[in-house]
């Protein structure tokens, strides 16, 4: 499936979206403290989607343990850290676009897949 999404420009031909790179991602995923897995298939098992994730470490920023995978300009945005309080892409905790952008929240998923602030 990843190889399916993923061979299509932008990303085709670019080494941190190859399938080689993806398993190498996933193979250290595998091991890292609360890695998840969840799958979405049709009802005859047909599969049409997965996410997976770990849980991100408290002591370090998410991205470090990428290691230079990570492409440049992600790189330089996550290092130039995020805009002023109350910017366009960072809108006020509880601000009134917050809904709009589906903020959600740990606990009970509801059928988007979480639950809503």
């Amino acid at each position: 499936m990843y190889a399916k999404v993923y061979d299509v420009p932008p990303y085709i031909g670019d080494p941190f979206f190859s399938v080689e790179t993806f398993g190498s991602r996933l193979d250290g995923a595998f091991e890292m403290d609360g890695f998840e897995l969840v799958t979405a298939r049709l009802e005859d098992g047909t599969l049409v989607g997965y996410v997976h994730g770990v849980t991100p470490a408290t002591d370090r920023p998410w991205w470090v343990s990428l290691g230079d995978v990570v492409p440049v300009e992600p790189r330089k945005a996550a290092e130039a850290g995020p805009p002023s309080p109350g910017g366009v892409d960072s809108p006020v905790p509880g601000g009134p676009d917050t809904a709009a952008r589906g903020a959600c929240s740990p606990g009970p998923l509801r059928p988007g897949g979480c639950r809503r602030r």
